[in-house]
């Protein structure tokens, strides 16, 4: 049993996802998927599901709930915790939330993710050490890391689409009547409504 079990609906996604792992298991190129649908539509079920089935299989996993974590008001220690994934020789899954929030009133360290993802994902350098700044240089290995974002707002992630084109996009389908019935079953029996019948839905 996979955490895809738990999900309902998004089937299409769920096998694109399923394939991925089965190629990071035998040690192959991962997806780094960029999730998009409307609020509410899967993207953080998904985002989890997949992330833990590579945590099972020996990756670390680090979340953020948004880019808005970076801000350089904010605490640096997430700056640092970002960092440490790019860097450190273990596989990784990294998953960032609301990741359209990077175009808005960005910072320098914003910028620096950005710019850091947008590196990592360049396939000119495949294998080469990436050089972030002064204190930050990496080589980004697609067979041991993987990079989630998560948006409902895909057009404003960048003008030129570059990010885009670097990630693997999956469009996330509508819940159809039947699939919503079944997550608002789960909802409610959640909160205590064990004794559901067709009258009370």
């Amino acid at each position: 049993m996979t955490e895809f079990d738990k999900i309902i609906g998004q089937e299409r996604a769920k096998n694109r996802l399923l394939s991925s792992i089965k190629s990071f298991k035998e040690g192959g190129v991962t997806l780094s998927p960029l999730l998009c649908a409307e609020k509410g539509g899967g993207k953080t079920l998904l985002a989890d599901a997949y992330a833990n089935e590579l945590k099972k299989l020996g990756a670390v996993y680090m979340r953020f709930s948004s880019p808005e974590e970076f801000r350089e008001s904010k605490e640096e220690d997430q700056w640092k915790e970002l960092m440490e994934f790019f860097t450190l020789p273990d596989k990784a899954v990294l998953f960032i939330d609301e990741f359209h929030l990077i175009s808005y009133k960005p910072t320098r360290q914003m910028d620096k993710m950005k710019a850091a993802i947008m590196k990592a994902f360049d396939k000119n350098n495949e294998g080469k050490t990436i050089v972030l700044d002064s204190q930050t240089r990496f080589t980004f290995n697609r067979k041991q890391k993987t990079v989630i974002l998560a948006t409902n707002f895909p057009d404003r992630l960048d003008g030129s689409g570059a990010l885009q084109s670097r990630m693997d996009r999956i469009d996330l389908d509508n819940y159809t009547n039947g699939e919503l019935l079944e997550i608002l079953k789960l909802m409610l029996r959640s909160e205590g409504f064990h004794h559901l019948n067709d009258g009370t839905l």
